[in-house]
């Protein structure tokens, strides 16, 4: 693992990424397997893909976009390699179209419609016009 080039990145748009260095040229990086540094709730970091859209492997960041970058740590390499090497670096997420998502919430409201039957309520009202509860009602 000593030989392998692992880098962080930081750019100028804010952005930090760590990759495999697969060659330094005079003006950039040709960077494999970038993944993004991001902070996650409970103070740890994680590693997402750059472009999880993409299953290029392989980019070039000028010398330009970078404010500084570093070698990383042996255990980090670690993390990294592991990483790289279980992720499939094809897109991950799953594109809905805005017909299918709707149809899928139509579905949902459906199947919990009693739990909804406010709603069906509140048509029969005028735009902007919301009646005032029963007194006897309890509101909590």
């Amino acid at each position: 693992m000593d030989k392998l080039n692992i880098r962080q990145f930081k750019l100028q748009n804010g952005e930090e990424i760590v990759a495999l260095v697969n060659e330094k040229e005079k003006d950039s990086f040709i960077v494999e397997r970038p993944f993004l540094v991001k902070s996650n709730v409970i103070g740890g970091y994680i590693f997402l893909p750059w472009f999880p859209f993409s299953s290029q492997r392989i980019f070039k960041i000028a010398n330009e976009n970078i404010l500084h970058h570093v070698e990383l740590d042996e255990e980090v390499k670690t993390e990294y390699i592991k990483m790289a090497t279980e992720l499939n670096m094809k897109a991950k997420l799953k594109l809905r179209l805005e017909d299918s998502l709707i149809d899928e919430m139509m579905e949902f409201l459906n199947e919990h419609n009693s739990e909804y039957e406010m709603i069906d309520e509140l048509e029969q009202y005028e735009d902007n016009v919301i009646p005032f509860p029963n007194p006897k009602d309890t509101i909590h």
